[in-house]
């Protein structure tokens, strides 16, 4: 089995899996050393070496219901697996072995989920985590239209974008409670 990582331009990396498993919703670390993708109700995590994946690392999170995501923090540290089109997920810390569970994240059904650069910021189209604070803290909701999340790689802002009704960009700093919203564009911005 192949999996690949996908960018807009094409693919970035093909990597050999050595066992059969159902590669969905492949994600690396930034150094391109781990892989964590779903397999049916399981993540699965495994060290890239020489651009193979190493069988003989490969650690398995099991879960109750099939996995619509998966994502790395750029150092491979934290693994978010989430289910039913984003609505439920959990995030586990991959410094522990097995991996530990941190928290858990529920809310309406997300479309998509990134961690800041320094993996202590989770943002998803409708919250924003802060992973350092207590887990019952609750998430900061993000108004509006954000299909597509980027974080600045300070980690000082949050930039969303609309989608198929929504013209424009907001710019969240992350200190303070409301985004800088940009419009005027006549067409969805992705």
């Amino acid at each position: 089995t192949a999996a690949a990582v996908f960018k807009t331009s094409g693919i970035l990396a093909r990597f050999e899996v050595p066992f059969e498993s159902a590669v969905v919703w492949p994600a690396v670390d930034l150094d391109w050393t781990r892989l964590a993708w779903a397999d049916g109700r399981t993540a699965r995590l495994a060290r890239i070496e020489d651009g193979r994946v190493n069988a003989a690392t490969t650690q398995s999170i099991e879960h109750d219901r099939a996995l619509s995501h998966v994502l790395l923090d750029d150092q491979g540290r934290t693994l978010l697996t989430a289910w039913e089109g984003g609505k439920s997920g959990s995030i586990w810390s991959l410094e522990r072995d097995p991996p530990a569970l941190i928290r858990t994240v529920t809310g309406p059904s997300e479309s998509d989920f990134r961690f800041d650069s320094s993996g202590a910021m989770l943002a998803s189209s409708y919250r924003l985590w802060d992973l350092r604070a207590p887990p019952e803290t609750q998430p900061r909701p993000l108004q509006g239209c954000n299909w597509a999340l980027a974080f600045d790689p300070e980690g000082r802002w949050l930039a969303t974008t609309g989608g198929w009704q929504c013209y424009g960009v907001s710019l969240w700093p992350l200190a303070a409670p409301h985004p800088r919203i940009f419009t005027g564009h006549t067409g969805k911005v992705m």
